[in-house]
């Protein structure tokens, strides 16, 4: 069967001109509700400089609602897909941020599985750029055991690095790189932990989520590419000095 869409309508100004859905479906599709037309011109360059197999179709779908199909794999992705994915994440996020829409929420609404996370923005702030390009960037966890860092300044690097050397009680069995990115590989698997590592685990994020800030980051959005039992750990895309995301006025 094939997708049914409905004309969506908004009940109010805000709701029409203030907030914007962007969702992840399939392996290969993403759906964008309530951006303009210029908006969807600088999104389409955005993804078209991040995701290095391109877009294969887009067209409206429905009123407001957008649709992309690439060509590739971007959802979940494998090897090199998989970085390429993050990219692709990180350039949705800076051309957002770049419109002056702050990440609201990031909600899962289905029980499907294999589900992705909704991306849901609202227009807050004026138009946002960062100095440097790598201020904005992914860390992804993958297998049991590894952190990827994908596109950080080399400080920020040896900063993960360090923090998750000292931080996850079995220390680190190797430092390397994937697919040209940074890979630290962990000792034990704290990705899939259980007994007395399923609380060491949560402590390392903590820890790296502390070590980023003290450096002047956050960890602005961490997202699942899907849901389910045996699915990957959220990714996380970390911004140097966010926006912050105030009240309508």
């Amino acid at each position: 069967m094939g997708t049914t869409y409905v004309r969506l309508t908004a009940p109010g100004s805000f709701c029409e001109q203030g907030v914007v859905c962007i969702s992840p479906h399939g392996s290969d599709i993403l759906r964008v509700f309530n951006l303009s037309d210029q908006g969807m011109e600088r999104l389409s360059s955005a993804i078209t400089s991040t995701w290095s197999r391109g877009i294969k179709s887009g067209a409206w779908q429905a009123d407001k609602l957008y649709e992309f199909r690439f060509h590739g794999n971007p959802w979940p992705g494998a090897g090199a897909e998989a970085i390429q994915s993050r990219r692709l994440m990180v350039g949705i996020f800076r051309c957002m941020l770049g419109m002056g829409y702050g990440l609201a929420l990031s909600p899962n609404v289905s029980k499907r599985q294999g589900a992705k996370d909704a991306w849901v923005f609202l227009q807050r702030f004026d138009s946002w750029r960062c100095s440097d390009p790598r201020d904005i960037f992914a860390i992804s966890f993958n297998r049991a055991n590894r952190i990827r860092i994908i596109d950080a300044k080399d400080e920020i690097t040896a900063l993960i690095t360090h923090v998750a050397g000292r931080y996850w009680r079995k220390g680190t069995a190797k430092i390397g790189s994937y697919e040209g990115v940074p890979e630290i590989e962990l000792a034990g698997s704290p990705w899939d932990a259980n007994g007395k590592d399923s609380t060491a685990n949560r402590v390392l994020v903590a820890q790296l989520v502390a070590g980023l800030a003290g450096a002047g980051y956050t960890v602005y959005a961490s997202l699942a590419s899907e849901r389910g039992n045996g699915c990957r750990p959220d990714s996380w895309v970390v911004v140097k000095n966010p926006p912050t995301l105030t009240g309508n006025t």
